[in-house]
């Protein structure tokens, strides 16, 4: 699958669990960093079941109606691109590109729903962009999804060692997926980002999950300090 730029496409808080192998125990007490949450309803899901729940993405500097707008925008062209590449995805939970779409959408109006309730109130959903995290929380766990690795072709090596460096100074665990190219092929940064860590001293593996929808993408990296 291609696509020109990063869009803001959301996954369900139920898809995260499963992608990050969230426990209870994982939640229950935390405080939780998700970045470039996007339009995702993660916010939604997980806020009864933590302290505290904060979603970090320049998409929120804007207004729901604009955030619509650029969804709706992007939609044919993520249509097309699952249409085109069906043999990179597992089709288990989703019976076509069509029904993955309209799953897709049904779980960013939640997350529209709520960001009009609660707008940029800079608790729940704050504005900002990567490396930039200025007044961003401190929390116990980080989470990173469909950000880093998945977008190899449009940020380098020193973008990601410059991100994770700096999600890393706000929580002692972060966990990201998934590890692969938009094209379903390893990205070619895991490695030398696996490298730079252990150097830093930081804890890094590799840990299979039980999210089977992107050929390939069947592990989280997991970084602890």
């Amino acid at each position: 699958m291609q696509l020109q730029d990063i869009v803001p496409w959301g996954r369900s808080g139920a898809e995260y669990a499963r992608m990050f192998a969230l426990q209870p125990e994982d939640l229950a007490g935390r405080r939780v960093l998700s970045f470039g949450d996007g339009p995702s309803d993660f916010q939604v899901w997980a806020r009864g079941q933590c302290t505290r729940v904060q979603s970090v993405d320049p998409l929120y500097a804007f207004e729901a109606d604009a955030i619509a707008e650029r969804i709706e925008a992007v939609r044919p062209e993520i249509t097309k691109g699952l249409q085109e590449s069906r043999a990179a995805f597992h089709w288990d939970d989703f019976d076509s590109p069509e029904a993955m779409v309209e799953n897709r959408l049904a779980t960013m109006a939640r997350f529209l729903d709520d960001y009009r309730a609660r707008g940029n109130d800079g608790q729940s959903y704050l504005a900002r962009a990567l490396p930039d995290l200025d007044g961003v929380m401190e929390a116990d766990l980080g989470l990173c999804s469909h950000l880093l690795f998945l977008y190899s072709a449009h940020l380098d090596e020193d973008t990601h060692w410059t991100w994770l460096q700096a999600m890393l100074t706000k929580v002692p665990e972060l966990r990201v997926y998934p590890l692969v190219r938009l094209d379903g092929t390893p990205s070619e940064h895991v490695a030398p980002m696996t490298t730079r860590l252990l150097q830093a001293g930081f804890g890094v593996e590799q840990v299979p999950c039980h999210y089977r929808v992107q050929q390939g993408a069947y592990n989280f990296l997991r970084i602890t300090r």
